[in-house]
């Protein structure tokens, strides 16, 4: 199969897949085959790595091609995207407690769910596809394709995915925050796949983001008790 190549086609493939796979899981939560958020979105992601993986493998390259390889980074290429991972999440998680509503979907997970849902599970398989497939069809074409260029993308695409959050009728200023914080997100992510050729240092910071969001929560928790 010959593999989506340049940021435009790259960017409309990936909506496409994305677009789906929301599809897919839509047609199965409304007939019961998957009932309950936590199942719905575990379902979901695990259909949107499956079909990423396939793509990866019918693409006639091997999965290293797609970041499943060992980064070649120095000790910067790993400091620097954890900790604005973490850094981002800590602020995305108290614009949204000062300014808006935090999701309802979170709210409807317990803690364990919320770690192994979306911090794990969410933040690998959202890498495997964005910064593994993606952003691999955004590269692609040879010469001419600023790594900028795809980098930017490849973050705005991932900041577009969030705005499915409207869909479930999230707070219009909560979705505006996520979106915005998680664009940047992505261009942290996109700027290490670029990088270091891997997926692995993106997985961290995308987990980084999630765990900076408690810490920021916590934060902002403490300090309005403090202040009042």
């Amino acid at each position: 199969m010959r593999m989506v190549a340049g940021p435009v086609r790259g960017f409309i493939a990936g909506a496409a897949v994305y677009a789906s796979c929301l599809v897919f899981i839509e047609i199965m939560s409304r007939t019961g085959t998957v009932s309950g958020a936590f199942a719905v979105q575990v379902t979901f992601k695990a259909v949107l790595a499956g079909v990423s993986v396939v793509l990866m493998l019918t693409a006639g390259r091997s999965l290293g091609r797609f970041g499943w390889c060992r980064p070649r980074a120095t000790a910067r290429d790993w400091i620097v995207p954890l900790a604005s991972g973490v850094g981002l999440g800590a602020i995305a998680s108290m614009l949204v407690l000062g300014l808006a509503t935090p999701l309802a979907l979170m709210r409807s997970f317990s803690f364990v769910e919320l770690v192994l849902g979306i911090w794990i599970w969410s933040t690998v398989t959202e890498e495997i596809f964005v910064r593994g497939l993606v952003q691999t069809w955004m590269s692609s074409g040879g010469a001419g394709r600023g790594r900028g260029v795809v980098i930017v993308a490849s973050g705005l695409f991932f900041g577009a995915m969030h705005l499915t959050l409207l869909m479930r009728g999230e707070d219009h200023r909560t979705v505006a925050i996520i979106v915005t914080m998680t664009t940047c997100l992505g261009f942290v992510c996109g700027w290490s796949r670029a990088r270091t050729g891997s997926v692995v240092i993106p997985i961290l910071a995308h987990g980084g983001f999630n765990v900076g969001g408690l810490l920021g929560g916590v934060a902002w928790v403490v300090g309005a008790k403090l202040l009042t």
